[in-house]
């Protein structure tokens, strides 16, 4: 697996099989300020952190997440949207069926489309990242989904 680094950009490294150092210096816009809630658990990145998670991910300029396996979820995805971080992620998996290609993030093949994408990763709309997480990914409308799944096994049966 291979990392990518630039002098430009902020990349969380919360991603399977990818470690990114700090590689950054410039961070993005963050929707974690006074009147926005980021709806992560209140938990930091490493026991001796000075920072949250929901911070880290929130002042990323994208969530890379390079997994080389059908994942069957990606959990991870779904928290960086919540704080409205865009997610490059390599199209295994649900990769599409989470990630709105362009909206929410983009959906690449190799590393070196994972490397465009973080510079157009800095264009996307950050509060519609947000609000595609709260359409699509609340504890709520999930759980109204698992049910209307279970039924429909049900009425199968």
């Amino acid at each position: 697996m291979h990392s990518i680094r630039s002098p430009k950009v902020a990349i969380s490294p919360f991603s399977a099989g990818l470690h990114l150092r700090k590689a950054w210096t410039r961070r993005s816009p963050s929707l974690t300020g006074p009147g926005f809630r980021c709806a992560l658990p209140r938990r930091s990145i490493s026991p001796t952190a000075a920072i949250s998670m929901t911070e880290f991910l929130g002042g990323a300029a994208a969530l890379l997440f390079p997994i080389d396996w059908p994942e069957p979820f990606g959990l991870v995805m779904i928290e960086a949207m919540a704080c409205g971080t865009p997610v490059i992620a390599f199209k295994r998996g649900s990769v599409p069926e989470v990630i709105e290609h362009g909206v929410t993030g983009f959906i690449v093949e190799t590393v070196e489309e994972a490397a465009s994408a973080v510079e157009q990763a800095f264009a996307l709309d950050r509060a519609r990242i947000r609000a595609s997480f709260e359409r699509r990914f609340t504890s709520a409308i999930m759980a109204m989904n698992y049910e209307a799944a279970y039924r429909s096994v049900l009425e199968m049966a």
